[in-house]
């Protein structure tokens, strides 16, 4: 939930393992992911989970499509692509990825597995942000 109310949470749709993430304002719910939805590769989203909004009302969440595991973020309708397994930050690649948590600067902090078999928290900042 953000300061200003709105709240944004996953559910399971049914049995089928099919999941999509809500925000819920003014007595409104509206979805703005799910499975079968398109992802940012083409692809399509499978399972949605651990969304964080932030003042903004951008989301950030995690997601499995059809061709990758990542954190993804919603901003204005659009989705983008922020991290998925495989990618290389610095000397590691990344593997599992979770726990995305979304900061009102649009900073993105996320747990990820990493090549050497550790676990490590890092942070993703907006494209504007970066040198």
């Amino acid at each position: 939930m953000n300061d200003s109310g709105t709240t944004a949470f996953a559910a399971a749709l049914d049995t089928a393992n099919e999941s999509a993430v809500y925000v819920s304002a003014n007595n409104t719910l509206v979805r703005i992911v799910g499975t079968g939805g398109i992802a940012p590769d083409g692809s399509t989203f499978v399972l949605v989970d651990s969304p964080s909004i932030n003042a903004s009302g951008d989301i950030a969440f995690w997601g499995i499509t059809s061709s990758e595991l990542g954190i993804f973020l919603s901003s204005n309708g659009v989705i983008t692509k922020v991290v998925a397994s495989g990618d290389v930050i610095g000397q590691n690649m990344v593997g599992s990825i979770d726990y995305p948590l979304l900061s009102d600067t649009g900073h993105i902090a996320f747990l990820a597995m990493v090549n050497n078999g550790n676990s490590a928290i890092f942070l993703a900042q907006p494209r504007d942000q970066q040198e």
